[in-house]
């Protein structure tokens, strides 16, 4: 029997489909002639054989096909927006919100750069904030409005695991007065960093950023 709703094949007799659960009701369905495996009366579905058992595959009709597809591309392309928002996620909270020793130091210069008082003080450990804040006072009465960290390098050196420090080597620095200092190794500049909490921050002891 041939379900009038979705074309699938069932054993005769029966009252529902075994696909679609839609009622055969006597008139609607179609009988089908089923092949025979081994003669005798005995009914063989529409199917695959294991041994003595049989196995009924109903086939499904062409927009019941499609709609499966369209199921499994839907659920693929869901499946792959997930793990990307996941994998974003872990990085934006872990790789982008915790920046190593050196970028640290790159961004204390740059907000010296930028005259931005709360981003330089942002970069310190929050005991050390009233001693960052006096600490940018001097850097910008140093640098004055026209001075700048130009092309100042940085090398960073771990100690362990909850201590860091990056050293000032190369470029120059441009004072208020007019007049530039080459930074040379010799001169210690230096930027002192902790670990608190998996994040690097700058401590005002052992920092020195001005010659």
């Amino acid at each position: 029997m041939r379900c009038p709703k979705c074309g699938a094949d069932n054993p005769d007799g029966a009252e529902f489909c075994s696909l679609c659960a839609e009622r055969l009701r006597e008139g609607t369905a179609t009988s089908v002639s089923s092949p025979s495996r081994g003669g005798g009366d005995r009914y063989v579905a529409p199917g695959e054989w294991r041994g003595d058992a049989e196995v009924l595959r109903p086939t499904l009709s062409a927009a019941v096909e499609k709609k499966v597809r369209r199921f499994r591309w839907k659920m693929l392309i869901y499946g792959v927006a997930m793990a990307a928002a996941v994998a974003w996620l872990a990085l934006s909270l872990t790789v982008w919100a915790n920046p190593s020793p050196g970028e640290v130091c790159e961004r204390l210069l740059q907000a010296a750069n930028d005259r931005d008082a709360e981003a330089f003080t942002a970069l310190f450990s929050p005991q050390d904030r009233e001693a960052a804040a006096e600490m940018y006072s001097n850097v910008s009465l140093y640098m004055g409005a026209a001075g700048r960290y130009k092309g100042v390098s940085v090398r960073s050196d771990k100690l362990d695991v909850y201590n860091a420090r990056c050293y000032l080597e190369g470029g120059i620095i441009e004072s208020g007065t007019g007049s530039s200092v080459e930074v040379s190794p010799g001169d210690n500049l230096t930027v002192s960093l902790e670990n608190r909490g998996g994040r690097w921050y700058v401590t005002a002891r052992g920092t020195d950023i001005i010659p």
